[in-house]
C-alpha cells in the first residue's frame, strides 16, 4: 500500500506493507481523538489521563489499595 508521509517538511509518498499501513492509520485515529478530547476540557488544561478518570463521566473502579482503605475506615 502507498502512504503520504512528510519528511523534512515534504510529502512523500512510500510503499508499505499492510500491517505498517493499520498502525499508521490507527495513530492517526489516536491523534484525532486525543484532539478531540483536548478540546472538551473546557478550562484549556492539557489532555492528561489523572483528569478523565477523576472528572470523566466514565466507569470508576476501585483499586485494591483503596478498597482495603476503604474498609479499615469502616
Amino acid at each position: 500500500m502507498e502512504v503520504t508521509i512528510n519528511y523534512n517538511g515534504q510529502a512523500v509518498a512510500v510503499e508499505v506493507t499492510l500491517e505498517v499501513y493499520e498502525f499508521l492509520d490507527r495513530a492517526d485515529h489516536k491523534t484525532e481523538n486525543l484532539f478531540h478530547e483536548q478540546r472538551r476540557h473546557w478550562d484549556g488544561r492539557e489532555f492528561d489521563e489523572y483528569i478523565i478518570t477523576t472528572e470523566g463521566v466514565g466507569v470508576y473502579g476501585e483499586t485494591p489499595e483503596e478498597y482495603l482503605c476503604r474498609m479499615e475506615t469502616l
